[in-house]
């Protein structure tokens, strides 16, 4: 376990370690529209309550891509460590040794010309969260010197605190797997549990304060769009969310990406949850909800007027290949650990493979004999169709297809990602209205979405006792 607790002793470095300071956009723990007593939030007088807040902060301090949550939920396992045998020896850390103890801290940093207070609010850490965790290492520096045998004129090390911790972990039951959990617990630990409350609260007050804002956007999100269907006397069923699930399917699979990839296998590696999980995760329902509202919300004639305004999205559709040289002028280093080429050399490459074409060789076998892009090497360097305006890809490469006519190949092209080639096979029209109507109907609905989330009345309050 990595140890967050003896960061807190050393130095105003070492406090900085607790959590990354905040940024200039680093969130409020409430903002907006007055709060209920007992609500975390309220849009247009809908509440919201602190158990829905809490299951999708909890979503996102879980999945796998957020290191943040597992570094505070082992920093909270650890204090349960402690806590649990410092009671069962009826150790005590009273005031008056922390008092002891901040003053000694305020002398170290007085030294290197900051205070406590300074630190605390550049490393974003409450002053309560501070003495608690504060109290805590003092308990831990107890245990570790009657454990290790430390002599009472020796400072305890955060090596040694660390060596506590491991063998203290090892010793007893410590259990992280949700399915072996009860609701709202996230970790027990000696037989002490912790609540997905507490680690909320911890996230709420240091690090990862921006995400649990975003965990309350998206929960009023999801209540305006439930809203909204339901003053279309709508309701979103299993079937809503099945067709999404199809949908997003398809789109994955059509990414030659992810040519080998299983979907379910994918979803599992970002965000932690099984397919069903995924399938009712608030994300999730808010855009199949978004589906749901733009098939029945809009006419022909919003549809027709909408397409008309958007042509550049849909057509016309160019369908290119490209061959990539990858690229850094930062000391990038590639999958080999080798730092990628200068973009200067894999120009010099790009236009040697240029000369090949001259020669009489397809694009096609150029691209799959050096091509270094793995998704759409082994096709050839085909990429999925697309139009101006809604093309994925980086402006620079886009502009250079535009540019081509068809059966003309391009000169380097340099994006972030290196030094392309590309060769432009056909320009097809844009596809009638029709064939895009469920595109224009979800665009729609999602303007709609967003118009009522900047009108919306709205408030926050996530600072949880």
């Amino acid at each position: 376990m990595r140890l967050l607790l003896t960061v807190l002793l050393v130095s105003a470095v070492a406090l900085a370690q607790v959590t990354p300071p905040p940024t200039k956009d680093d969130s409020p723990l409430f903002m907006g529209e007055s709060v209920p007593s007992g609500a975390i939030a309220v849009v247009d007088e809908m509440v919201i309550s602190e158990s829905e807040f809490i299951d999708e902060a909890m979503r996102r301090l879980m999945m796998p891509t957020n290191p943040d949550g597992r570094r505070l939920l082992d920093g909270l396992v650890q204090e349960a460590l402690i806590s649990a045998e410092a009671n069962r020896r009826n150790l005590v850390v009273t005031d008056a040794d922390v008092l002891v103890k901040v003053n000694e801290i305020e002398t170290a940093l007085k030294k290197a010309n900051t205070t406590l207070e300074s630190e605390m609010t550049k490393s974003g850490v409450p002053r309560d969260t501070f003495m608690s965790k504060l109290r805590t290492t003092m308990l831990l520096e107890q245990l570790a010197r009657e454990d290790l045998r430390i002599p009472s004129g020796e400072p305890v090390t955060a090596t040694q605190q660390q060596t506590w911790i491991k063998n203290r972990a090892a010793q007893v039951t410590v259990v992280t797997d949700k399915s072996k959990l009860p609701a709202g617990v996230v970790a027990t630990a000696d037989g002490m549990s912790i609540s997905s409350r507490s680690l909320v609260k911890l996230a709420a007050a240091t690090s990862s304060r921006r995400e649990m804002v975003k965990a309350v956007d998206t929960v009023m999100q999801h209540a305006l769009v439930q809203a909204a269907l339901k003053s279309r006397n709508l309701k979103l069923t299993e079937a809503d969310l099945e067709a999404n699930v199809a949908r997003k399917k398809a789109t994955f699979a059509s990414n030659p990406q992810f040519a080998t990839v299983d979907f379910a296998e994918f979803i599992k590696q970002q965000t932690g949850a099984d397919m069903d999980g995924y399938r009712h995760s608030l994300p999730f329902m808010i855009d199949a909800s978004i589906w749901r509202l733009g098939a029945i919300a809009f006419s022909e004639d919003d549809v027709s007027k909408a397409y008309a305004v958007d042509m550049p999205r849909f057509g016309p559709v160019r369908t290119v290949r490209h061959l990539l040289i990858l690229a850094s002028d930062s000391g990038k280093k590639g999958a080999d650990g080798k730092n990628l080429p200068t973009t200067a050399k894999a120009t010099e490459q790009i236009l040697s493979i240029r000369k090949e074409l001259e020669t009489g060789k397809s694009f096609e076998s150029l691209a799959r004999l050096y091509s270094e892009d793995k998704g759409t090497k082994f096709n050839g360097g085909k990429l999925p169709p697309f139009a101006p305006a809604s093309a994925p890809f980086h402006a620079a490469f886009v502009e250079a297809a535009i540019a081509l006519e068809v059966g003309k190949t391009s000169a380097p092209v340099i994006t972030p990602d290196g030094v392309h080639l590309i060769s432009l096979e056909k320009i097809d029209p844009a596809p009638p209205v029709k064939e895009v109507e469920i595109e224009i109907r979800e665009a729609l609905a999602r303007k709609l979405l967003q118009e009522s989330w900047l009108k919306s009345k709205r408030g926050y309050d996530i600072r949880l006792q």
